[in-house]
């Protein structure tokens, strides 16, 4: 007589919860692959498509994703003054990536600081051909 495998009643939900994690596992992968495989003219028209900031929550989902985003993200910098993207925390971000430096392209600083702006010109960014420095009325 056969043998049957039975599994208990606390047994079958365990192995229904962990058949479904490894469904959900697989899907996320082949999607997270599938994503990353597109054309690059496909990911482009994404990105054009997408605010920075979701850009920059997009990059935060894995490694291949940060370092193709990254260079989009960091193109184009502008400070904010009195908060903390101000030239100041551009200056300690930079220090503290500076990986970030060989992509900036166009700087964009929303106050004249003198300090932080020697600061930040000291730091060599090679592709750098535009440099903004907003003043209004006053701020000078």
């Amino acid at each position: 007589m056969p043998t049957e495998t039975r599994t208990s009643r606390l047994e079958k939900p365990v192995m229904e919860t962990i058949r479904a994690s490894a469904v959900h596992t697989s899907r996320h992968e082949s999607s997270r692959k599938s994503f990353l495989n597109l054309p690059f003219e496909v990911l482009d028209a994404i990105m054009d498509e997408i605010a920075i900031h979701d850009m920059a929550v997009l990059a935060r989902t894995s490694k291949d994703i940060k370092a193709y985003i990254e260079p989009r993200l960091y193109q184009n910098v502008y400070t904010r003054i009195r908060t903390p993207q101000d030239t100041n925390g551009l200056v300690n971000l930079l220090q503290s990536r500076p990986k970030i430096l060989p992509i900036i392209q166009i700087l964009v600083l929303d106050e004249y600081h003198p300090r932080h702006l020697r600061r930040l010109l000291a730091m060599s960014m090679p592709r750098l051909w535009r440099l903004l420095i907003q003043t209004k009325e006053g701020d000078e």
